[in-house]
């Protein structure tokens, strides 16, 4: 098919062409051999012609990479289960691919009203939409095959859903979980190299376990930072900086200033479309630490920053909080809706349409155990377009990411984890506390890691929170607002429709960020069929 790529993003990570093959990113392959971005082409290429093969190489690459390619009617386009390099196509006289679904946009293009109305609930956009009629994405974790004729296949590489007898009940978990992280460390240290890891150190275990890993790795040129207000996670952030002999800085976003945080700005503009991609809604949290850490030359060029997504939620921060262990088959949408449809008031009308969405995309066979089911759409929806999704602010500015927490084996030891040894992330939480903390004097009395009458207290607010007064509401998201989102928000609040701001910030000033990029896209739109 005669298809010419428009690449357009090639900070942090490089596209990488030959013929009609285009990859971006890193892998692994089964032997352990690290393919960055050039090494991973010259893998692939040899491996497209045969379509079975392929998909069982893709299966058996561990890694955060996508790629385009193209061969007589057929464009195949594929991104791994993380989705951090984002691809777009529009099948429109022939097919168009792009990272920058901008460049898709044609004349007469309007928002796709049903995604919009996700997006403003969710942050983001499921299956393949994107918020443009026309323009459509590829999910995490599948292959997308075009053929001429305008058909479109779909096949799933990654899947995080599991049946009972999948299910591994190791006699000592805590040493097969250990040896799970090892291995992963080692390939995150192999693709590390000599360049500097940074880190952003919360108060949290995921982000100390790297930590810990850097420093078993003689890591001494290591960077840990934090941000926000000054709370007991910088605190604690500190303290374990400090215990390892890492450098670390703190970025108090109370006192800071800086031009680029200003919505009309045009290194702010530049951001946002790329973060958001008419997607996803763009992060402000680590944007404005970037900022000063380039601004102070706190960070090298050759840095690579280590976020720690998402630890937790693999060791099964979500049991009991979010689903219970016997969550039912028939009730996995309405808590899919219930959990994470929460960023304005629901309407009866669109829960039911969101509802039917839900029910036509998700696969709830009888096989696979219920919250696994719930699990694999929250990975590839929530944690790729949201979480995994907030690290392009990192490539933004021309450096590499490395997700430990997203390594093959690291998830496959997850996926096969009985729910019950996830429950308040109990084994999680010991194998780290027991294998890695201990041996540096970092299990604190205080933690931010919640117990379980911690959760069922949480559990509790949650449930009460969309019946408090908006007043109340208000003070408890002002209360809880440690990275100081109040005041990077306040002027996008004053430019959303009155119609639209008036409940604003529900559940969060994410709510604030999500309408007003909502009012931007349609602005675009309309200006450019004017």
């Amino acid at each position: 098919m005669n298809m010419i790529p428009a690449l357009n993003h090639n900070s942090g990570f490089t596209w990488e062409s030959e013929n009609d093959l285009s990859v971006k990113g890193y892998a692994y392959t089964q032997d352990g051999k690290f393919l960055k971005t050039d090494s991973l082409l010259d893998y692939l290429s040899p491996l497209l012609n045969d379509e079975e093969n392929l998909i069982s190489v893709l299966k058996a690459l561990n890694g955060v990479f996508s790629f385009i390619y193209s061969i007589d009617s057929e464009v195949y386009l594929y991104c791994d289960k993380s989705r951090f390099f984002p691809l777009f196509f529009r099948i429109s006289r022939g097919v168009m691919v792009s990272d920058d679904p901008y460049s898709l946009i044609q004349d007469g293009d309007t928002v796709l009203k049903l995604a919009a109305e996700e997006f403003r609930y969710t942050g983001y956009t499921t299956g393949c939409n994107t918020l443009v009629t026309g323009i459509k994405q590829v999910p995490a974790g599948e292959l997308i095959i075009l053929k001429q004729g305008k058909n479109i296949s779909r096949h799933r590489i990654f899947s995080y859903r599991v049946r009972l007898a999948g299910l591994k009940y190791d006699k000592d978990p805590i040493a097969v979980m250990h040896a799970a992280i090892e291995k992963a460390a080692e390939r995150l240290i192999r693709s590390i190299g000599q360049s500097t890891p940074v880190l952003p150190l919360s108060g949290g275990f995921d982000s100390r376990l790297i930590a810990c890993i850097l420093k078993n790795h003689g890591y001494s040129n290591a960077i840990c930072f934090t941000y926000g207000r000054k709370t007991i996670e910088v605190d604690l952030s500190q303290k374990v900086a400090d215990m390892l002999g890492f450098k670390w800085y703190f970025v108090n976003y109370e006192t800071l200033m800086d031009e680029r945080l200003a919505i009309d700005n045009e290194v702010f503009t530049r951001y946002y479309h790329y973060a958001s991609r008419l997607t996803s809604m763009f992060y402000l949290q680590e944007y404005p630490a970037v900022l000063y850490l380039m601004k102070h030359n706190l960070i090298p060029e050759n840095s690579i920053f280590l976020p720690g997504h998402s630890g937790d939620l693999l060791g099964g921060s979500q049991f009991t909080k979010v689903f219970s262990i016997h969550l039912n088959n028939k009730h996995i949408i309405d808590r899919i809706l219930q959990k994470k449809y929460i960023n304005y008031p629901a309407g009866q009308r669109l829960l039911k349409s969101f509802h039917a969405c839900l029910k036509a995309e998700l696969d709830r066979n009888d096989a696979y155990l219920p919250y696994s089911v719930f699990e694999d759409w929250d990975i590839r929806e929530k944690i790729a377009k949201f979480i995994l999704n907030s690290s392009q602010v990192f490539t933004f500015f021309g450096y590499q990411v490395r997700f430990l927490f997203w390594d093959d084996e690291l998830v496959e030891f997850f996926r096969c984890l009985p729910p019950e040894r996830k429950n308040f992330r109990k084994l999680y939480n010991r194998c780290l506390q027991d294998t890695y903390f201990d041996q540096y004097r970092l299990n604190f009395d205080k933690e931010l890691t919640p117990g379980p009458g911690k959760l069922f207290i949480q559990h509790l607010k949650d449930f009460l929170k969309p019946f408090l007064p908006g007043s109340i509401r208000h003070k408890y998201i002002l209360r809880n607002d440690w990275a100081c989102y109040e005041k990077f928000t306040r002027p996008m609040l004053a430019e959303i429709t009155p119609s639209y701001r008036k409940g604003l910030p529900f559940n969060g000033f994410n709510s604030i960020i999500i309408n007003w990029y909502l009012q931007k896209v349609k602005e675009s739109l309309q200006n450019k069929s004017n």
